[in-house]
C-alpha cells in the first residue's frame, strides 16, 4: 500500500481568476534557476537506481520531508531535483505551480534545474502548444512521457524542445483542491537513445503527491519560523507569488484582511499592496485597520498582516500622555513628569478620548494591555481625578 503524504490544512479557499498579467515584459518573478546548476553540456550521469521501485521511493522518501522541514523556500526545489535522481535517471527539470486557464497553463511559481531561464520564457510563447498542459486539462492524472519523435508535437514546439535538448520528458501534476493550484514536475534526458521506462513512469506516479506535499510543509514551516517568538493573534502570515496571487495562506489571514478590505475575496492580494523590491521602504501598505509588510524569497514573496495598533492614531505626544495616565498617574503627575501644564495635559487627553472612542481612564488601559503594551496598574481611587 502506497504511504500516504501529510495533507496541511488551509483556512483560505480560493478561487484562481481567468485574467492574470502580461508576462512577456516581466515573466521574471515566477521562476528562477537552481542556483550554482547552469544547464549541463551534456547529459549528467545520474546517481544509480536502487534494486527496486519500491526501495527506490523509500529512499527518497526518507529524505524528502526533512529537506521540506529543514531547507529555505530558495533552496529546497533544487534539493528535490537532488533527492529525485536517487531514483530516476534524468538531465534537467523544472517544478512549480500553476493554474489551467481555457486550455492553458497560468504559471505561477516555478524553478529550472540545469536549464536557462530562456527555456521558460520560451515555453511562455509556446504553451497552447504544450503537451501535456492538454494532457492535464482533459482531467488524466497519470505521468505522461513525450519525447520529440512524437508525431503529436506541433512543428512549433518539437523545434522548442529540441532547441533545448529535451529529447524525452516525463511529466506529471498533482492537484491542490484547497487553493485551486496544480502542482507540475517535469525530468528531462537529452540523449535520444535514453527514453523514460515504464519503471520510472510508475515511480513517478507515487512520488508527485509526496512531492507536493512537501512543498505545502516547506511553506507552511517558513511561515513558522517567521512567527516564531511574536504572537500569533496579531499577526497572520501568507506566501504569494510576485504578482500577488496566493499560494498558501495560514488561518487567520483573511479575517484579517477583511477588517481593511471587507469586500475582499482573493486570490489576488488588493491593488494597495506594493510588492516592488525596487522601492525599499515603501512596499507593503499601511492602511487604518492594518499594516503590511512584505519581504522577497526567491521568486516568491513573504506578506505579514498585522492589526494595527490603536495606538497608532496618537501623536508621540498623545501617547506618552495616555500611557502615563492609564497607568495610574493623575493628570497633574503626568504633567509634573512631562513638565507640562496640566491644561495641556487635558487637551492631550481629550484628543486620545476622541481618537480612541473612550470614555474613561479604565477602558484606556484595557485598550493599551490589549494592543500589545505590557500590563497596566491602574488605581481605582484615581479613576475620577
Amino acid at each position: 500500500m502506497r504511504p500516504s503524504p501529510p495533507a496541511p490544512q488551509y483556512r483560505l479557499q480560493l478561487t484562481v481568476p481567468d485574467t492574470h498579467p502580461d508576462l512577456t515584459a516581466a515573466w521574471w518573478p515566477f521562476c528562477r534557476i537552481a542556483p550554482g546548476l547552469p544547464r549541463a553540456p551534456e547529459p549528467v550521469q545520474a546517481k544509480p537506481a536502487l534494486g527496486s521501485p519500491l526501495e527506490a521511493l523509500s529512499a527518497v522518501l526518507l529524505d524528502l520531508y526533512p529537506l521540506a522541514l529543514g531547507t529555505a523556500i530558495s533552496a529546497f526545489e533544487p534539493g528535490v531535483f537532488e533527492l529525485l535522481q536517487q531514483g530516476i535517471a534524468f538531465d534537467s527539470g523544472w517544478m512549480g505551480r500553476a493554474t489551467l486557464r481555457q486550455g492553458a497553463a497560468v504559471m505561477h511559481n516555478s524553478c529550472l534545474y540545469r536549464l536557462p531561464l530562456e527555456c521558460a520564457l520560451d515555453w511562455e510563447r509556446l504553451k497552447h502548444d504544450d503537451p501535456s498542459v492538454t494532457y492535464r486539462s482533459e482531467g488524466i492524472g497519470r505521468p505522461l512521457m513525450i519525447s520529440t519523435a512524437d508525431a503529436s508535437l506541433s512543428p512549433a514546439f518539437r523545434a522548442y524542445v529540441q532547441k533545448y535538448s529535451l529529447e524525452h520528458a516525463l511529466m506529471c501534476w498533482a492537484d491542490d483542491p484547497v487553493l485551486g493550484l496544480h502542482s507540475f514536475l517535469s525530468l528531462y534526458r537529452h540523449d535520444r537513445q535514453r527514453p523514460f521506462t515504464p519503471e520510472d513512469m510508475g515511480l513517478m506516479e507515487a512520488l508527485m503527491p509526496h512531492v507536493a506535499s512537501a512543498t505545502n510543509i516547506n511553506r507552511v514551516h517558513q511561515i513558522a519560523q517567521i512567527k516564531a517568538g511574536t504572537s500569533g493573534s496579531r499577526m497572520a502570515v501568507a506566501i504569494c507569488d510576485g504578482f500577488g496571487f496566493l499560494q498558501f495562506a495560514e488561518s487567520g489571514f483573511a479575517d484579517f484582511m477583511l477588517l481593511q478590505w471587507p469586500d475582499w475575496t482573493g486570490p489576488a492580494l488588493p491593488p494597495a499592496i506594493s510588492l516592488d523590491p525596487s522601492r525599499p521602504g515603501k512596499s507593503g501598505f499601511v492602511g487604518s485597520c492594518v499594516t503590511v509588510e512584505v519581504r522577497h524569497l526567491a521568486e516568491l514573496v513573504v506578506v505579514q498582516v498585522r492589526k494595527r495598533s490603536v495606538a497608532a492614531s496618537l501623536t508621540p505626544r498623545e501617547r506618552d500622555v495616555t500611557r502615563l495616565f492609564a497607568g495610574g498617574l493623575t493628570y497633574k503627575e503626568v504633567a509634573r513628569r512631562l513638565e507640562l501644564s496640566p491644561s495641556t495635559i487635558k487637551h492631550h487627553l481629550r484628543n486620545a478620548y476622541s481618537k480612541l472612542g473612550v470614555q474613561d481612564k479604565g477602558k484606556i488601559a484595557s485598550l493599551l494591555s490589549l494592543d500589545g503594551e505590557p500590563e497596566l496598574s491602574v488605581n481605582a481611587s484615581e479613576m475620577s481625578s
